[in-house]
């Protein structure tokens, strides 16, 4: 099984990206278009939670001729910790290498998102959710 079918399996609700691409991406070539984080209380402790709204096109399909749905996917990571986020190049955009999510050995899943151009973001949380995919004007 690929790394990505294994970050599929990390996610909740991840069958939404699949029905809409066909496939889980890694969301290369993807723009990083929203974060937000939210500090809240969960289980009587301070807990950081944080949306990621990346925008995808289908570009990094093995069968892509053409973009595919123009969406916004969001993704809702819960109890996020050992964050590292790095600015590089932020003013070229917010360009996405690769998205790698995969479960860690002491039951939290780590989320990375390598730029192309923009911010790094790396970090652990406690679950993640895809809690909306939104069209984009320049959908079909």
């Amino acid at each position: 099984m690929d790394n990505n079918a294994l970050g599929e399996q990390c996610v909740q609700n991840s069958m939404l990206v699949r029905t809409m691409y066909g496939y889980w991406p890694s969301f290369h070539d993807a723009q990083l278009v929203g974060l937000a984080i939210e500090l809240t209380e969960f289980d009587g402790r301070n807990v950081a939670d944080m949306n990621i709204r990346i925008r995808h096109k289908g570009q990094d399909s093995l069968q892509w001729v053409h973009p595919g749905p123009d969406c916004i996917v969001e993704f809702r990571c819960f109890d996020i910790s050992d964050a590292n986020f790095v600015l590089n190049n932020f003013s070229a955009g917010g360009w996405v290498d690769e998205l790698t999510i995969k479960s860690n050995s002491d039951g939290r899943i780590e989320f990375d998102l390598v730029p192309l151009a923009g911010i790094d973001i790396k970090f652990k949380c406690s679950s993640i959710r895809v809690i909306a995919i939104h069209a984009t004007s320049g959908s079909k």
